[in-house]
């Protein structure tokens, strides 16, 4: 899934070779290109997403004690919240080239 999702964030970001970028490099690259403000946000996303992953899931029947989820020693919120923050790449992208000077509240607000 991971791989689906970077394909995705890959080609919305207008990256030619798309279909062949590994996730290690364009994380990598991502990483690199984010400031220290905005992979102070990417972290704070991946952590709301993370929050709202933990309501959510045991709604859809996927309890943390579940037998099957725990003999697999899945972490469904932690791999769904890493998965979701993809689109959420160029938004931070963008925020960071535009809007520097902005404090880290309005800059949240503004990518939900």
């Amino acid at each position: 899934m991971e791989k689906l999702a970077v394909r995705s964030c890959a080609r919305r970001m207008g990256l030619c070779d798309w279909r062949e970028r590994p996730a290690v490099e364009l994380h990598r690259q991502i990483g690199q290109t984010l400031d220290h403000h905005g992979r102070h946000r990417a972290t704070l996303i991946q952590n709301i997403l993370y929050s709202e992953l933990l309501v959510w899931l045991p709604e859809c029947g996927f309890e943390r004690d579940n037998e099957i989820l725990l003999s697999m020693e899945l972490d469904l919120a932690t791999d769904l919240s890493r998965l979701l923050l993809w689109d959420y790449y160029i938004a931070l992208l963008e925020s960071d080239a535009v809007k520097r000077g902005r404090n880290a509240l309005q800059a949240m607000a503004e990518l939900f």
